[in-house]
């Protein structure tokens, strides 16, 4: 009885009950053990019904949040929001659109496309690879306020000086002109035909979803017809050889890709056909991909490299006709160059973008600007010759005015030995070290020194380099013409029209160093990616493209990074979908 007095607890757990067959079992410490779980149950069930209770509430506070907003904003209709007026619904635009304040601007977005589109994706929607819902998503999708407004029509012409667009529906209704305080040009780009003889005509464009659709229509056309009774070797020959025309990033990836589709897809549903299928890439430059390092060029073009698939380096298109393109090709042999005759079944085009129409016109207008591709803008990416007016991704490239400015400078950087001249090891010493600051500078090979060199004396003259100055300066755009650009110039240029850096200028902090008056735009290299084919794939690491990464892996890491920052959710689960799909059971080779 002490014993329990002093020490109840450890006089309780020494308390046992004996039963008959000699067991002896702790009764108090069993009834405290189930009295102990039936609390941690309740606990269990108690963190459970938390987590709802924690997202509806959460969820409620800022619908709460958000119809306060919209009510404050009724009731003092005095408060006037600046019309910010955006043309196009390309990365750019979406970037923008969605960053921008609803509570600070009225936002009309207008375009002749009511969806934003995956650019990334269309190689793979001509090859099958996914279906083209997946790579769309509606633009009314990224934003749901009574302030914003999407127009489906185009923008025939923009009056800078009264501030207003003059649009025509696509529906063809009536003309209608539409106001802004600040115009965002996100109107992308149009193919360059290089004013090539009936290339508009015979060959097929790769710029948009309509594209896509009608090579994939076509290229299951000339199967089919390849696969008539009556029709002969010769013929087949014919109507199965691809030629894709350009060296751009969307060129090599729809090579690699229609690679896959006709010999892992198509053999298996035209065995019969499968020795007569052909495609060739053709290419005015000396190497594929001239932006990145010659390193990721040769071993692109070792993939290329094989069964049913060939490269035309440094061949000039003179003229497309129905079936057939006459064009120029280096021989080293003659140290010259050769007319051939490249027959064909159907030419895909996909060189470099050219400048929209509608940016031609106002390109006339605004007689500061002197870029052939692109309109020319300051840091803040504000267009320059105009006021509140912006221009973001392919139709935008930054001012490159102290390329001349500072000739005397180059110039001395460049004259390597001292003569007075440049020869060739100095040209492209030079353009090895422009490429840090302009990254399509690599594309101007030999061929560009030639075109300078006008008295064939094998090096540039002093005028003859201020001339390759001048022309360097009016081609070049400041920054690779990518979704990954676009994207970060939409970003960047929403948060400082949100924060008024546009209307007083960037305050600068005490102490710190002291700001330019306006933001300045600065392009982060997250690297690049080349699909080469059958599941492989190049990744280079940072803007030298140092590091090289191949594979299966190398592919999903891009898609990746695309997938954590760049496009809508569900468009990321389309897809995944799609991607997955076509790995189990091969791509789609039927007409849309």
């Amino acid at each position: 009885m002490l014993s329990g007095s002093l020490f109840p607890r450890a006089w309780q757990r020494l308390t046992v009950h004996c039963s008959g067959n000699g067991h002896c079992v702790n009764t108090t410490r069993t009834r405290h053990l189930s009295t102990y779980s039936l609390l941690e149950n309740k606990k269990s069930k108690l963190v459970w019904l938390l987590f709802p209770c924690i997202f509806f509430g959460g969820y409620g506070v800022f619908k709460f949040t958000k119809y306060s907003e919209d009510y404050f904003n009724q009731i003092n209709p005095s408060i006037k929001k600046e019309k910010i007026v955006i043309v196009g619904s390309s990365w750019g635009a979406v970037s923008c659109l969605r960053r921008l304040d609803l509570n600070k601007f009225d936002v009309t977005v207008v375009s002749p496309l009511n969806y934003f589109l995956f650019t990334p994706g269309l190689p793979d929607a001509v090859a099958g690879v996914v279906k083209v819902e997946s790579i769309t998503e509606p633009i009314r999708n990224f934003v749901k306020s009574d302030r914003f407004h999407f127009f489906e029509a185009s923008v025939t012409s923009i009056n800078h000086h009264s501030k207003y667009l003059e649009c025509s529906p696509v529906s063809g209704c009536d003309p209608f002109k539409l106001e802004y305080d600040k115009l965002i040009l996100a109107i992308g780009s149009v193919p360059n035909y290089l004013d090539v003889k009936n290339a508009v005509q015979y060959s097929l464009p790769l710029y948009g979803l309509v594209d896509s659709i009608k090579i994939r229509n076509e290229i299951i056309s000339r199967l089919e017809r390849a696969n008539l009774p009556n029709t002969g070797d010769e013929e087949k020959r014919k109507l199965l050889h691809l030629v894709v025309v350009g060296g751009s990033p969307v060129s090599s990836n729809l090579v690699a890709n229609l690679h896959d589709y006709l010999k892992s897809d198509i053999d298996k549903i035209y065995p019969h056909l499968s020795r007569y299928l052909r495609i060739t890439m053709v290419h005015t430059k000396a190497h594929i991909r001239n932006f990145y390092d010659k390193t990721i060029s040769d071993n692109m073009y070792n993939y290329f490299c094989r069964e049913g698939t060939e490269v035309l380096f440094a061949t000039v298109i003179k003229s497309i006709s129905k079936n057939s393109i006459t064009a120029e090709i280096s021989d080293p042999l003659i140290s010259g160059t050769k007319c051939i005759d490249i027959p064909f079944g159907i030419c895909i085009w996909t060189v470099g973008p050219s400048l929209h129409p509608l940016l031609k016109k106002f390109h006339d207008i605004v007689t500061i600007q002197n870029n052939e591709h692109a309109l020319v803008c300051d840091p803040a990416l504000r267009v320059k010759g105009v006021e509140d007016v912006f221009a973001v991704g392919d139709c935008a490239t930054i001012a490159q005015d102290y390329i001349l400015q500072k000739f005397d400078d180059i110039l001395n950087r460049a004259d390597l030995n001292k003569d007075g001249s440049i020869d060739l090891n100095e040209y492209h010493h030079l353009i090895s070290k422009m490429a840090l600051v302009y990254p399509a500078i690599k594309a101007f090979d030999s061929q560009i020194f030639h075109k300078f060199d006008i008295d064939s004396s094998q090096k540039l003259s002093v005028d003859e380099f201020k001339q390759f100055l001048v022309y360097a300066e009016h081609t070049l755009t400041r920054f690779p013409q990518t979704a990954t650009v676009a994207f970060q110039q939409g970003d960047f240029l929403a948060r400082h029209l949100n924060k008024g850096s546009y209307e007083q200028g960037q305050p600068n902090v005490p102490g710190k160093a002291e700001l330019p008056k306006f933001p300045e735009f600065k392009y982060k290299h997250l690297g690049g990616y080349e699909y080469v084919g059958a599941e492989q794939g190049i990744l280079p690491r940072g803007s030298k493209g140092q590091s090289i990464f191949s594979g299966i892996g190398a592919i999903w890491m891009w898609k990746a990074v695309y997938f954590s920052k760049m496009i809508p959710m569900n468009v990321r689960f389309n897809l995944l979908y799609d991607w997955l799909h076509t790995y189990a059971f091969g791509s789609r080779a039927k007409k849309i």
